[in-house]
């Protein structure tokens, strides 16, 4: 889903639990309808698609040794490796999943967003859910290019997203939680405002 990005590691210091708690609490200095109009027309420049995630049906069957599959599961899966996957999970089954373990080591965070990607309503869900995730990523570590007063605008957006997010009942991600995204992009512009901040986000997970 993230081809072309790329996953290089950031410079600046790894974050604390504090960090991500202050991160998530404070005022919605912006208004969520300014910020998701401008998240809906980053969007649309790449195609006429509203924003909203992509889900495939990968059947597993039960093994013949008296265990059974114990229902749905998420998984996020490069869009590279979808076709191996069904290969794989085709010939081996739920042994799949421990033979060809390298391919299956999903973090916690990405698989809570995309639970949270399974479960929105519509696209605005959608859309708010996907920007929440790539800003919970850009909050830490800081990037040097965003020493000063762009590193405070990405919580302060966070918290406008996260503000109507609350409003549907859906829970952001764990203060422990990294990677809400599998991955980041690792070098950035430096922003000059919240719009500048919200077209990132939105070509972090183009």
């Amino acid at each position: 889903m993230l081809g072309g990005i790329s996953s290089k590691r950031r410079k600046g210091r790894a974050p604390t639990e504090c960090d991500r708690a202050a991160a998530m609490h404070g005022p919605a200095p912006f208004r969520w309808t300014s910020i998701y109009d401008d998240w809906r027309g980053y969007w649309l420049l790449g195609g006429d698609r509203e924003p909203g995630p992509d889900f495939l049906d990968l059947p597993v069957e039960s093994p013949n040794d008296g265990r059974a599959v114990g229902g749905p599961a998420l998984d996020w899966s490069p869009t590279k490796q979808i076709a191996e996957r069904q290969r794989m999970l085709r010939q081996e089954e739920t042994a799949a999943l421990i033979l060809w373990r390298p391919y299956w080591h999903t973090r916690k965070g990405t698989l809570h967003t995309a639970d949270l990607l399974a479960t929105a309503k519509d696209a605005e869900e959608a859309g708010a859910i996907w920007l929440a995730a790539s800003l919970w990523d850009f909050l830490y570590p800081v990037y040097e290019e965003w020493r000063g007063q762009p590193a405070r605008l990405t919580p302060e957006v966070y918290r406008s997203v996260v503000g109507f997010l609350h409003e549907r009942d859906i829970a952001e991600w764990h203060h422990r939680m990294t990677h809400a995204l599998p991955e980041t992009i690792a070098e950035m512009v430096r922003p000059r405002g919240p719009r500048h901040v919200v077209a990132l986000a939105c070509l972090n997970v183009r």
